[in-house]
């Protein structure tokens, strides 16, 4: 009998991937990066067979929501590396504080998204900005920055097709001062090299805001990227975004945007001919 004889195969290596890879994560999130969907009922079967085998540990972020991660114990990290096909140092995860577990939860949901559409692209989450040269040049931190940095880095390396693209990302679940969001903004639009940017909130009343103070204040004082600003700024109303497609994503000027063709556009398009109007 195998580790995991008590469950499919198949879907509880998927299941102890997903938590070794993203977590810690709660049975919510588990739920919509399997793929197929399981159902909830199959994938709690799963989460307890793990736990019983000693793969993963439960976190109570609260009386009402567990999170899940791989287990830090070194017989646990063995068997682990075993049916993943890993070595033990690589199942490592750093510490989240507990305040933290909801915001990366959601920075893992959309980087598995965004990987499953374009696997060859590489995302650089904010913790490790700091050692990553490429993403320290994009951004042109200097010390005083690193309290403006982005929660993920997406890149895109240079092809022989395409141009290297670089987007930033922020997810926003609470309101910030309009100093604070200004500040940031200012950073993205003139003091870095990054081609696009891309806000997803929790609620469109929090969308519109950001939205209005991109178009208001700042969008036509921006030189590097005026040629095409309405596109150079989306935003989510949602944090799921539509789904795993990220469907919904808007402009500045509120209208629908694929996220698929909007970066398709930004790769095959040099920076200096990018218009709004070629969007698609």
């Amino acid at each position: 009998m195998t580790l995991l004889s008590k469950i499919q195969p198949k879907r509880g290596k998927e299941v102890l991937r997903l938590v070794r890879n993203h977590g810690p994560i709660s049975i919510d999130m588990l739920q919509k990066m399997t793929q197929p969907e399981m159902s909830k009922k199959n994938l709690r079967k799963s989460l307890q067979v793990l736990r019983t085998k000693h793969l993963i540990d439960s976190l109570n972020a609260n009386y009402q929501t567990t999170y899940y991660q791989i287990s830090q114990s070194l017989p646990s990290r063995l068997a682990s590396a075993q049916i993943l096909g890993l070595t033990t140092e690589e199942i490592v995860r750093p510490l989240l504080r507990r305040q933290d577990w909801f915001h990366n939860q959601w920075c893992e949901y959309w980087a598995l998204s965004i990987k499953r559409q374009f696997p060859e692209a590489e995302i650089v989450r904010e913790h490790s900005i700091g050692s990553h040269a490429v993403a320290q040049r994009v951004l042109q931190l200097q010390q005083r920055d690193f309290d403006l940095m982005p929660d993920f880095l997406l890149i895109f390396p240079k092809t022989e097709t395409s141009e290297a693209t670089y987007i930033a990302f922020e997810i926003e679940r609470t309101r910030k001062s309009d100093k604070r969001i200004l500040r940031k903004f200012r950073k993205y639009l003139n003091g870095t090299k990054i081609d696009g940017l891309i806000y997803i909130c929790d609620s469109g009343r929090l969308s519109e805001t950001i939205r209005l103070l991109y178009q208001t204040k700042l969008q036509e004082q921006s030189h590097r990227v005026k040629h095409y600003g309405d596109h150079f700024f989306l935003f989510a109303d949602s944090l799921e975004g539509g789904g795993p497609t990220l469907a919904r994503l808007f402009n500045a000027k509120t209208q629908q945007v694929s996220f698929n063709n909007w970066c398709g556009y930004l790769l095959s398009t040099k920076w200096t001919k990018r218009r709004d109007e070629n969007f698609k």
